[in-house]
């Protein structure tokens, strides 16, 4: 991952309202197209493409952010896998699935 990439990354009040409509609105999870068209009040009609743009360079911007920070805390992608190991052995990985789905892993 270029270094430079991820200075350039930082959040800003749309892109955490974006993540928040990505992630936790029902009607909106993991469209990124129509996440951005919420948290950026973009016009669904004649503005659906610079949402869609938007919303694919969001979801780019999201996983970079969301695996240095695990990075940064020392839950890089070994511990990850160590983690739905564990929860292989127990037999219930649904969650473990889903973050690694969100931070683009699978």
């Amino acid at each position: 991952m270029d270094e430079l990439q991820l200075i350039n990354y930082r959040e800003t009040s749309k892109f955490n309202s974006w993540v928040e409509q990505y992630t936790n609105n029902p009607q909106t999870r993991g469209n990124a197209t129509k996440s951005a068209i919420i948290a950026y009040n973009y016009d669904p009609i004649r503005q659906y493409n610079l949402a869609s743009v938007v919303g694919s360079k969001n979801i780019r911007k999201y996983k970079i952010l969301a695996i240095t920070y695990l990075d940064l805390q020392g839950l890089g992608f070994g511990y990850l896998m160590k983690i739905g190991i564990e929860k292989m052995i127990e037999g219930d990985f649904d969650d473990w699935l889903n973050m690694m789905d969100l931070l683009g892993y699978r």
